[in-house]
């Protein structure tokens, strides 16, 4: 990465900063601590990305496997890409970028950042303000060749179902209800920690938050103290004051719609030891609210909870544990708590049902590694070199 592209960075990061902390969801604090990931993660992936630019889509002569007489060839798809970001606003910002009101000045930040550095060197990348209902015409276009879709599972069938019609290829990333696995050999106090900093990411607005939390009955109320108390720490109020570490949710209907997901399973048997009412006052604000003896048939345990609600579930043994964590029609990630590193790694491996598994460590995308999700959560992978591949032609020539 060239010095001048990683100062825009830095810059575009400082400019926006103000804008992006009027519509966020989390603290002063926690926005300039996304930037900074935000800005790191691009000096990441905007050098790997250049030279798989160059090989995948400028030179297009990626020679995968000599044959006697043959080869395979990778080049790019004969148009651009629409990337629709999705919330229940709508269709949000565009390779083309498509962006609603709630992410808008993310989109922006993300464009910048990634748009400014594709149009200098390519003429690639644009951002378009537009509306769901003008989302049809643009996968339609005649220039549009793939989608790529970041959204909830109704935005992911519409999208699919309109490239479909068209025999377009799609990269969809939807929603998720991870599961986070605490053994009872995990180390508890670092295990609450990480599994309330995932659960309140984003004020709990996150595909890859965790959700579900899957604890031995052995240690059940020893991690149950402890994840409240750090969930009870977390303080809630005015995104622009510097102490400030969860914000408003994006919308009211949203928040309140959330609510009617708590207040179903509260009546279906489940226990409220945190949070759990909607503070009165100005603002779409939800606290942290902690959920146990939660069940399957209960919203918590079978929907995605999209704002900061913990869900505590509770098993005999690592094997019913392992049964619960698949036992959701999501499959985004998970995460495993475990002294024994083997033994996480054998259950992340083999045991887990979902696009990426952590081990004593809250679930994450990093550009280096790819990202995605099975089941309800979409299919095809971002980020990486499988993330180029994805929209490539795999193009096998034979010469005799």
């Amino acid at each position: 990465m060239e010095p001048a592209a990683a100062d825009d960075l830095d810059a575009l990061a400082a400019s926006l900063r103000e804008r992006l902390l009027r519509d966020a969801a989390d603290g002063a604090g926690d926005v300039e601590g996304r930037i900074r990931a935000l800005v790191e993660a691009g000096r990441l992936a905007v050098g790997p990305w250049q030279t798989l630019v160059d090989e995948f889509l400028v030179s297009g002569e990626t020679i995968l496997r000599n044959l006697e007489a043959g080869r395979a060839r990778a080049e790019a798809f004969g148009g651009a890409m629409a990337n629709p970001f999705y919330h229940e606003m709508g269709f949000s910002g565009t390779e083309i970028a498509l962006v609603s009101k709630v992410y808008g000045v993310i989109a922006t930040l993300v464009g910048g950042v990634l748009g400014g550095f594709l149009v200098a060197r390519f003429g690639l990348f644009r951002t378009l303000m537009i509306g769901s209902g003008q989302v049809d015409a643009v996968i339609e276009h005649r220039r549009v060749a793939a989608v790529t879709l970041t959204g909830s599972g109704p935005a992911g069938r519409a999208v699919a179902r309109k490239a479909g019609e068209l025999l377009k290829k799609t990269v969809l990333e939807l929603g998720g209800s991870d599961p986070y696995i605490v053994l009872e050999d995990a180390d508890l106090p670092e295990a609450a920690t990480v599994c309330a900093r995932g659960r309140l990411i984003n004020s709990g607005q996150s595909c890859i938050a965790a959700k579900r939390f899957i604890v031995p009955e052995k240690v059940r109320d020893g991690f149950e103290a402890l994840f409240v108390e750090r969930m009870a720490a977390a303080r809630m109020g005015d995104p622009l004051d510097e102490k400030t570490e969860i914000g408003p949710q994006a919308r009211r209907d949203l928040r309140d719609a959330l609510h009617q997901q708590v207040a179903a399973s509260l009546e279906g048997g489940a226990q409220c030891v945190l949070g759990g009412t909607v503070p009165s006052g100005r603002g779409a604000y939800y606290p942290p609210t902690v959920l146990t003896d939660v069940r399957k048939g209960m919203p918590a345990y079978d929907e995605e909870m999209f704002g900061p609600v913990a869900a505590l579930v509770s098993v005999r043994n690592e094997a019913e544990a392992i049964a619960a964590a698949n036992d959701s029609v999501y499959g985004l990630g998970a995460a495993v708590f475990t002294a024994d590193l083997a033994r996480g790694e054998r259950i992340a491996a083999e045991g887990i049902d979902s696009g990426c598994v952590f081990v004593n460590e809250s679930v994450r995308s990093d550009p280096r590694l790819p990202f995605g999700g099975i089941k309800e959560s979409g299919y095809g992978r971002e980020l990486s070199s499988y993330g180029i591949k994805e929209f490539v032609n795999m193009k096998t020539v034979y010469v005799k």
